[in-house]
């Protein structure tokens, strides 16, 4: 059975590979004797393959699934991909544990390294709901995922061994972002943006801001005090459940985990979510976020500073959502992926906008 390759698309998914992977999961004496297999299209412009993936048993192990999400390496993307694969399987086995928080549980994962064959065995979560640029996120589930993050975040605070680990992310804004990174592109790439979706004169003042001193705001994010980041904590990277009024959290798609400052999670999130209506309001989720910290333990760390870093990161998501809507229309990404990069750069500028996040770091 270990000769049977890694599937790579759900139409290589099978009976016989699966009895394995869940064998060597855990599932001691499980045997897969019929799947139904239902591919889920990468609407969001990720990269890879996805199916839900219906289970029958001539002999099923206790625990074993009824259902489960695969995720595996497109074959065109996987020197795109790299380790992400690498990353993701190390978050679920070791870092994401201590953290008691809710995230899907892994019933196998192999990735080989270099942008090899690589396949993720998840639980299917598919009955929760999912995150949506368009819609944002209510006051109840902001509160809920700002708690979240400082689970994932008060642990690892400050912890230094994070940047020996090099299947993680450490070195996010050190050069290879360097190419798209100058005031002239940026402004190349927004001029692009269609007449009536024009962004206003501040962006385009902050996207100036961000070509000058690009490097600059990539060193401070990169600066200690560190923590473990998930680094791509955008709502549509969320799940929802429970009720309205308490809901909870589940955060997937730990391919790019890595080591940053944690306003960088923060902005991911809120640049995507939410949309201030007054900058001092009592439920000012960025303030939440300072107070859960203190409360989990964190020390050192000034109410100035994170406003600083906070300003920082939400301008590298501005960079982020322009370059992302760049390489969309290289790749000739469908038009629900293109309309999604969109609504996910105006939230993000508008949110900026709102707060003059730019005016602290100008």
């Amino acid at each position: 059975m270990d000769t049977l390759p890694v599937p790579t698309s759900p139409g290589q998914l099978s009976a016989d590979w699966l009895t394995f992977a869940l064998n060597e999961g855990g599932f001691a004496g499980a045997v897969v004797s019929d799947i139904e297999v239902s591919p889920l299209d990468a609407t969001s412009g990720n990269s890879g393959s996805y199916a839900i993936v219906k289970l029958a048993y001539s002999n099923r192990a206790e625990g074993a699934p009824e259902s489960l999400f695969a995720k595996m390496t497109a074959e065109s993307f996987r020197g795109f991909l790299g380790n992400s694969h690498v990353r993701e399987i190390a978050a679920y086995k070791e870092y994401l544990p201590i953290l008691g928080i809710s995230v899907p549980r892994l019933y196998y994962g192999v990735a080989q390294p270099e942008g090899g064959p690589a396949i993720l065995l998840l639980e299917d979560m598919s009955a929760h709901r999912l995150g949506d640029f368009n819609v944002g996120a209510t006051e109840a589930e902001i509160a809920a995922t700002v708690a979240t993050l400082v689970k994932i975040h008060s642990p690892y605070w400050g912890n230094e061994q994070l940047i020996h680990d090099d299947r993680l992310l450490i070195d996010t804004y050190a050069g290879e972002h360097s190419t798209y990174q100058n005031s002239e592109f940026l402004a190349g790439l927004a001029a692009g943006i269609p007449e009536d979706e024009r962004l206003s004169d501040y962006i385009a003042r902050t996207l100036a801001l961000i070509g000058e001193g690009f490097e600059a705001l990539g060193a401070r994010i990169m600066a200690s005090p560190r923590t473990l980041a998930h680094t791509d904590f955008r709502i549509d990277n969320l799940l929802y459940s429970g009720p309205p009024a308490e809901p909870e959290v589940t955060v997937f798609d730990w391919g790019v985990v890595g080591s940053l400052r944690g306003t960088y999670d923060l902005a991911s999130f809120l640049t995507s979510a939410y949309m201030p209506t007054c900058k001092n309001a009592a439920q000012d989720p960025i303030d939440m976020y300072y107070r859960e910290l203190l409360e989990a333990g964190v020390t050192g760390y000034l109410c100035e500073d994170l406003k600083v870093d906070y300003a920082t990161a939400a301008l590298l998501m501005l960079h982020r959502r322009v370059t992302g809507i760049h390489w969309a229309k290289i790749k000739q990404a469908p038009d629900q992926v293109l309309a999604m990069r969109r609504t996910g750069l105006h939230r993000c500028a508008r949110h900026i906008e709102l707060l003059r996040l730019a005016d602290i770091l100008d």
